[in-house]
């Protein structure tokens, strides 16, 4: 249970935020500390669309792995060129 109302409000239990890390962030992470109750995120900001999207389907087909859902748990980043 969140203890605190910014946690509740995104679905987490622990003030824990994983640097989504390009080339350093796996899906397996993303999920392992979603699922431990933190936010797991990925890094895709190194990635094609291509590389994003696999990585993507990749972490929702682990078991229990919440992605890219305000009350879910885990999120993205993306870096756009100027």
């Amino acid at each position: 249970m969140a203890s605190h109302p910014l946690l509740a409000r995104i679905g987490i239990d622990l003030p824990i935020f994983q640097a989504p890390m390009a080339g350093t962030s796996t899906p397996a992470m993303a999920a392992a500390v979603s699922n431990a109750g933190a936010l797991g995120a990925l890094g895709l900001a190194a990635e094609k669309t291509e590389g994003a999207g696999r990585m993507i389907a990749a972490t929702r087909e682990l078991p229990q792995a919440r992605l890219a859902e305000c009350r879910g748990g885990s999120g993205m980043d993306r870096a756009l060129p100027a």
